[in-house]
């Protein structure tokens, strides 16, 4: 699936009459800046710089705003929900990191990720267990995933949330325990919507969960008047 999630989801959201936006955080995709210099912060600026764009651009409905997150990015999105002061329709979490540093000892693994908490503003040229790919952070990012408590943030939320999980997740697990613990956070109306499948929704071997993981996203949107 070379779009991607939110590729593929874009185009059946713009069909049900709900236009998107999607951004590249700093130093990601196309956007500028050094991906090294990012962290949990930069990214949750990131996103209110975006939801601060929509929300002041005349041709945007200012009142029909929703957000939607998924992984690390679930948890930028979980806390954006909590800060803003721009009302927003619903907030869509897929598979959000819930314990940001457990998800990021299961990548990196215990050694690692003690030795990279204490870099500081170096860089720690960390490598994923299993390929031994290099993904060179600096040791404030690794600081910022023990400094952002997406439970903490949620529970400043009060609108609706749909999250969804695979229960094979091996990165933000056990589901759906870990789920429920940040649904009972939550004080607002809440879906759960879970799939036997892994982080990425199976999205390596085919579409199928994906689409219905989009269409029931698109569900969720429209039932809270998106």
């Amino acid at each position: 699936m070379k779009e991607g999630l939110f590729g593929r989801a874009a185009p059946v959201l713009a069909k049900n009459g709900i236009a998107s936006l999607r951004i590249d955080f700093r130093g990601s995709g196309e956007s500028d800046g050094k991906f090294e210099d990012m962290t949990v912060e930069t990214e949750i600026t990131d996103a209110q710089a975006a939801l601060n764009f929509l929300s002041t651009n005349d041709s945007v409905d200012g009142k029909r705003i929703s957000l939607m997150g998924m992984s690390l990015g679930g948890a930028v999105t979980a806390a954006v929900a909590g800060r803003t002061k721009t009302p927003l329709r619903s907030v869509v979490l897929w598979n959000p990191g819930i314990n940001l540093p457990a998800a990021f000892i299961s990548i990196f693994g215990e050694k690692q990720m003690a030795e990279a908490v204490k870099a500081g503003g170096n860089v720690y040229p960390a490598k994923r267990v299993g390929d031994g790919k290099e993904i060179p952070l600096k040791g404030r990012f690794f600081e910022s995933l023990y400094a952002v408590q997406p439970a903490g943030e949620i529970s400043r939320y009060k609108g609706p949330l749909f999250l969804a999980v695979g229960t094979r997740d091996s990165i933000v697990f056990p589901q759906p325990v870990l789920a429920k613990s940040l649904l009972s956070y939550h004080d607002g109306p809440e879906e759960l919507w879970t799939e036997s499948v892994d982080h990425g929704f199976g999205v390596e071997r085919s579409a199928e969960t994906v689409d219905k993981l989009i269409s029931a996203t698109v569900a969720f949107l429209k039932s809270n008047g998106q």
